[in-house]
């Protein structure tokens, strides 16, 4: 963790400014303090620049869009040094006091002199703690590939366990390993996927994929014009593993039909599915069950999804709606039915 010392100047009436220590509003640097300032002090989470922290009280000084002086200010906190830089338009700049002081971890001293020696010192702990973060969080727990109605969906159910820069990857009957690995190129976030091996799979995933962060627990990797949707999961429900929108029931082969409670799957679907505008709030959503695309659309011919089905066929497709007020999706389900 960096700690910054700022002198603490005395007023003066009419201070001499170098022009190259402003910065300017809504300039890269401006926007890293910002964010930085903006960071509550109990704060934990590491998604957020946290890593810089300003130990008060700081001489901040203000600017005309012709460098002219404008105002002092003593700062005190995170909270002051937030509302000062939200209070600035883009016309204005801002000075910081220099020598600022950095205590580095390990105990040796770092002392920044200039704005761009600041700007390094911000953007290189900024990378650290969000390829760190990063590492964390795409090496945790479980990833699931799931559907969506703008992605590919080739491997809807897919699972990958990452650990250590390696990754377990499951569908269906295919079981792979390979390397998993993030990096920053700039302040892009990138994930690495290998799988050892020689086949359309690995075809498919081998890539250098761009990351974009949907949520806390979702991920939208992009790489050749293909995306794909992941999930986290810490538990995974055992029979939800390998499904996407394809259930496999067990038939017994001495009874000709199957009996199916629609209901039963709701919440693996739910975990197989991401809707835009829907996902990030399920428990506003409704889901409903058609028997064809029609039906579902003009809302006709509910199933009553806690009733059993009666199925005579091996394969059978039905239509979920899920929905919440604003929009709505319509997703074709299919139970392959097989003898065990």
């Amino acid at each position: 963790m960096f700690l910054f010392f700022a002198c603490e100047n005395e007023p003066i009436d009419t201070p001499d400014f170098n022009q190259e220590a402003t910065i300017e509003v809504d300039s890269e640097l401006y926007n890293l303090i910002r964010r930085v300032a903006e960071v509550p002090e109990n704060d934990l989470d590491t998604t957020k620049v946290s890593c810089v922290k300003f130990v008060y009280p700081l001489t901040i000084f203000t600017f005309d869009d012709n460098n002219a002086y404008q105002s002092i200010h003593m700062l005190n906190s995170d909270a002051e040094f937030s509302a000062l830089l939200g209070q600035l338009t883009s016309a204005q700049a801002i000075s910081i006091s220099y020598p600022i002081e950095s205590t580095l971890e390990d105990g040796t001293q770092l002392t920044i002199n200039s704005n761009d020696a600041l700007k390094e010192a911000i953007d290189n702990c900024i990378k650290d703690v969000l390829l760190g973060a990063s590492e964390t969080l795409i090496n945790s727990c479980f990833w699931k590939v799931v559907y969506s109605e703008h992605t590919n969906n080739t491997y809807a159910g897919a699972l990958f366990q990452g650990q250590n820069g390696a990754t377990n990857f499951s569908f269906d009957d295919t079981h792979l390993i390979g390397s998993w690995s993030p990096l920053f190129i700039e302040d892009e976030l990138h994930l690495n996927i290998h799988l050892n091996s020689e086949d359309a799979t690995s075809n498919f995933w081998n890539h250098d994929w761009i990351v974009t962060y949907l949520s806390d627990t979702e991920m939208r990797l992009d790489a050749n014009n293909t995306s794909v949707i992941l999930r986290q999961f810490c538990t995974i429900n055992q029979s939800c593993v390998n499904t996407g929108l394809d259930f496999s029931i067990c038939h017994l082969d001495n009874i000709e039909v199957t009996e199916i409670v629609l209901g039963d799957h709701t919440s693996c679907l739910l975990d197989a599915i991401y809707i835009d505008a829907i996902s990030n709030s399920p428990e506003n959503i409704t889901t409903t069950y058609y028997s064809t695309a029609a039906d579902a659309q003009d809302q006709t011919n509910v199933l009553d999804e806690l009733e059993p089905y009666v199925v005579a066929d091996s394969q059978i497709t039905f239509w979920l709606r899920v929905e919440n007020a604003t929009t709505y999706s319509i997703i074709p389900i299919t139970f392959n039915f097989i003898f065990c």
